[in-house]
């Protein structure tokens, strides 16, 4: 009987010793758990192209000189793009332009999670040709634009046929204050190039009249003494175009004209507004381009 009692007594002096043992690391392996489970700054998922994460923005389409009279060299290739990274993101912007005939220049930036909101603000230093132009902007888990104005000094153009290669360099978490991370989906250089002409609309004026106006916007101001001759409306009359007659008037900014047929205009017919590349800026340089474009009036239905 006591042979009995000191083996039941050593088996519960080993579970003892094993329940000790357990009460003991059970701390240590929450803690490990802690650590491994602890919340970090880090995207839930990243979509195939993160540009469709936001909603539509006209400025994701402007790949070339377009209406709103802006050119865009965009980079969203490269090694250190599309990566969920808390180092140091670079990549080039090739520029195939002069410029010299640069205006309203800025760098875009495309960028994902950007706790500048945290408790300890996340840093994020922008550099362009080793130029620091500000920090990133935007919120944990969301997507953002942020945008730096250029002075076109800053930007290396076109030599000959050789495009000009501009870095761009994000220091991620700068300050290093804690681990936080970003994407980068993509980056541009976007630049009004020249004198041009931003827009040409024409458009109705009273109902059933077929008098119509037609407006032409410019991205810089216009010398209107380079005006004449240099603005037709024409049409084609069987065989041959004709040109009508038309009264030019200034808005107060010289950068909008509006030109009004003398006569009235035939509906069903095909109209083309040119405006001529002698056109001058007050600077002296020329339209970069001749543009043109169509319209056809119709009648306005009445219903009674």
């Amino acid at each position: 009987a006591i042979k009995m009692v000191a083996i039941k007594m050593v088996a519960m002096k080993r579970l003892f010793i094993i329940f000790c043992l357990l009460i003991l690391c059970a701390p240590v392996s929450l803690r490990a758990q802690d650590e491994d489970d602890k919340p970090r700054d880090k995207a839930t998922y990243i979509f195939d192209d993160p540009a469709t994460a936001i909603a539509p923005n006209p400025i994701l389409d402007l790949t070339v000189i377009s209406d709103a009279g802006f050119a865009s060299y965009r980079t969203d290739i490269a090694e250190t793009l599309d990566e969920y990274t808390n180092e140091k993101v670079e990549f080039d912007i090739l520029v195939n332009s002069d410029v010299e005939e640069m205006n309203n220049v800025f760098l875009i930036l495309s960028v994902y999670d950007v706790d500048v909101d945290a408790e300890i603000p996340e840093v994020d230093k922008v550099y362009l040709n080793d130029r620091y132009l500000g920090d990133l902007t935007g919120d944990n888990n969301s997507w953002s634009f942020t945008t730096f104005p250029l002075k076109k000094e800053w930007l290396n153009g076109v030599s000959g046929s050789i495009p000009g290669v501009n870095r761009v360099r994000i220091e991620v978490d700068a300050l290093k204050s804690t681990t936080y991370w970003l994407l980068c989906d993509w980056g541009a250089i976007k630049a009004n190039i020249g004198f041009q002409v931003v827009s040409i609309s024409p458009y109705g004026l009273a109902a059933g009249s077929n008098q119509y106006e037609i407006k032409i916007k410019f991205n810089e101001e216009v010398n209107v003494n380079t005006i004449d001759n240099n603005i037709k409306v024409t049409y084609m009359d069987f065989n041959e175009i004709k040109e009508i007659d038309c009264k030019i008037k200034y808005h107060p900014d010289r950068k909008v004209i509006t030109v009004s047929p003398l006569s009235s205009l035939r509906y069903g017919i095909e109209y083309t507004i040119i405006v001529g590349g002698e056109i001058e800026n007050m600077s002296g340089r020329q339209l970069k381009n001749k543009k043109k474009a169509t319209f056809v009036p119709l009648p306005t239905l009445k219903f009674k």
